[in-house]
């Protein structure tokens, strides 16, 4: 979160700086490609096998929420997690998006 001063206090601005945005969504992007290289751990009960690769794509999304072109993200994000992952993101997509457009006052149109 990015927080501005409007004159009388700090508001929070974040999708008023693109360039933080746009880095950030870059580096969730090389997070996302090193956690599906990364192969699953041995050991973990199949519910928590995708935990990283559902926490990375979950944040890039809601990046893409913010920078505004989360429709068009959604579905090449799920093309690059495995099945599981895709599944559970887009189950889980409009919850998410609606709980970001509260917490940064989105509206309808962003």
């Amino acid at each position: 979160m990015v927080f501005a001063y409007d004159g009388t206090s700090y508001v929070e601005a974040t999708r008023q700086f693109p360039d933080r945005l746009t880095a950030e969504i870059q580096q969730a992007e090389a997070d996302l490609t090193e956690a599906v290289a990364r192969p699953l751990p041995a050991d973990a009960p199949s519910q928590f096998a995708y935990e990283e690769q559902e926490s990375v794509a979950l944040r890039l999304f809601g990046l893409h929420v913010l920078f505004g072109d989360a429709d068009q993200a959604l579905p090449r994000i799920e093309s690059r997690v495995a099945p599981p992952v895709a599944q559970w993101l887009a189950t889980n997509a409009a919850d998410a998006r609606a709980a970001i457009a509260d917490r940064y006052t989105l509206t309808a149109d962003d």
